[in-house]
């Protein structure tokens, strides 16, 4: 796969008639990653300062939920890679 350019890959996936093309998806991600920062950056402050209003517990367990996730399946990660792989590559994709 390290011959195929990555828009070629993606190019050559199955997807649904409301895809957004590539540059929209850069184009949101480079607008919602600063948000996501600020807000974490937000949430941390306040529970630093000891404001805890719900919405920051709220936050926080999801959070917690996302570190505990990835940190459970890590030991799993190559299989989760095989079912991703099989998947992803489109049949007959020489690697």
């Amino acid at each position: 796969m390290t011959d195929v350019p990555w828009i070629d890959w993606y190019q050559s996936l199955a997807k649904p008639s409301w895809t957004p093309a590539p540059q929209t998806i850069g184009l949101i991600w480079q607008i919602l990653y600063p948000a996501l920062i600020a807000t974490c950056g937000y949430v941390f402050v306040q529970a630093a300062r000891g404001r805890l209003p719900l919405a920051t517990v709220d936050i926080l367990v999801v959070w917690g939920t996302i570190v505990w996730m990835m940190l459970s399946i890590w030991p799993h990660a190559r299989l989760v890679a095989a079912a991703a792989h099989y998947e992803l590559v489109p049949r007959g994709t020489e690697l």
